[in-house]
């Protein structure tokens, strides 16, 4: 039994649970900051989206179980390895759906709807949308944009076009770096970056990335400007010009993977950075808290 268990959690890939602090950001950009319950109730619906998460990855790996075992990493997968039998990982994804929907629900109406569009957008990427070009990193940006509002719903604060606007531009930022590094790793290896596979080239990736960094800053400014202290969130843009920086660099030159908690489990100065832009934005709604 701990056999199993240790093994369902592994498919829930609690490394990636990462992505989902986005939810945090409406909480942490309004006056909502300091309310405990406010607080609570950010904590519970990152956690939601969590297990819907964790749902989609269990049906992904049960589909993909014999392709996974081909793979000399994926194979080592608790599904494809045969560590999970596929009628207890059938049942698990059930209960992880109908358990963060209901949960959804109950925070809010609108939440319950938001986590059945992550479920079913993520799916729709998984199995139909994940190579088609240009659609695909959108569906993935769409994900962390439902997060955002997800967040903001479930504590009751409106939802700034900024905050949309930032995440998007983020999420796009993300994805298509990633996508870079994929071709990136498969040049490394020898592999063929034609064709469906790869249906990017790594000129046609540079331009849209420079579009989408630019979009980035510029969109965070000015959700900055518009934040509650915006005077001194503003103090918080160079941390976030440097994160940007910094993940380029270690895609472009490090040859880091594009995964988002793969390079923050490997790379210390990034990791820093973001604590430090986190304690900048604490002590700013800390002493500017009246304003």
């Amino acid at each position: 039994m701990v056999q199993t268990l240790t093994g369902l959690v592994k498919t829930l890939r609690p490394k990636h649970w990462i992505k989902n602090v986005v939810v945090f950001a409406a909480l942490v950009f309004s006056t909502s900051f300091f309310d405990l319950s406010k607080d609570l109730i950010a904590i519970g619906t990152f956690f939601i989206f969590c297990i819907a998460a964790g749902s989609v990855y269990i049906i992904n790996d049960i589909v993909d179980r014999e392709n996974d075992r081909k793979h000399p990493v994926k194979s080592k997968r608790p599904i494809a390895s045969g560590e999970l039998g596929i009628r207890f990982s059938g049942n698990s994804a059930l209960i992880l759906f109908l358990g963060s929907t209901a949960a959804g629900f109950f925070i809010h109406f609108h939440v319950g709807l938001i986590i059945l569009m992550y479920i079913f957008a993520n799916l729709a990427y998984s199995f139909w949308l994940e190579d088609v070009v240009i659609i695909d990193v959108f569906l993935i940006s769409f994900g962390f944009v439902l997060r955002a509002i997800g967040g903001a719903i479930a504590i009751d604060v409106n939802i700034s076009p900024w905050l949309i606007i930032s995440t998007m531009f983020l999420a796009l930022f993300l994805a298509l770096n990633k996508r870079k590094a994929e071709i990136n790793e498969a040049d490394k290896v020898g592999g063929d970056t034609g064709g469906e596979a790869f249906p990017y080239t790594l000129p046609y990736l540079d331009q849209l990335i420079m579009i989408v960094t630019t979009a980035t800053i510029v969109s965070y400014a000015l959700y900055s400007f518009n934040s509650v202290h915006s005077d001194q969130i503003l103090w918080t843009i160079p941390f976030v010009l440097y994160g940007v920086f910094r993940y380029m660099y270690l895609i472009e030159v490090k040859g880091y993977e594009g995964q988002l908690s793969e390079v923050l489990i490997k790379d210390k100065p990034l990791v820093g950075d973001i604590l430090l832009w986190g304690i900048a934005v604490v002590m700013i709604m800390i002493f500017f808290n009246s304003g």
